[in-house]
């Protein structure tokens, strides 16, 4: 949107609230956008499991180049290896994420019912 040739400074200017989802953005391409918006980002992680979001950036504040924040309030996250998905992850490390909060869908089983 920054790059479009129609792109006018002011076309922002009525913005209040600006969320992303999905995946982090790109550190610089964010810089733009809110120094051209004058509204902080929030970028968003969530499932379809979920529901909602589930790890988030605050509006303001320090952010992590290629992170899309931290839990939400009453939410836990940790990373595990992949190979037992048991072994947590140092700082850094990658791996599978699990979450757990009161955001997701309860499986339920019943007797007889597919």
């Amino acid at each position: 949107m920054l790059n479009h040739p129609d792109f006018q400074d002011d076309a922002l200017s009525a913005l209040k609230v600006s969320r992303t989802g999905s995946a982090p953005i790109p550190l610089e391409k964010l810089q733009a956008f809110e120094q051209k918006s004058a509204v902080s980002i929030s970028e968003a992680y969530g499932l379809t499991e979920s529901n909602s979001i589930t790890v988030r950036t605050f509006m303001k504040g320090d952010r992590k180049k290629g992170s899309v924040g931290i839990p939400v309030p009453n939410s836990d996250l940790k990373i595990v290896d992949l190979e037992t998905g048991l072994k947590e992850m140092p700082i850094g490390e990658s791996g599978e994420i699990l979450l757990k909060g009161p955001q997701f869908m309860i499986e339920i089983r019943s007797e007889g019912f597919l």
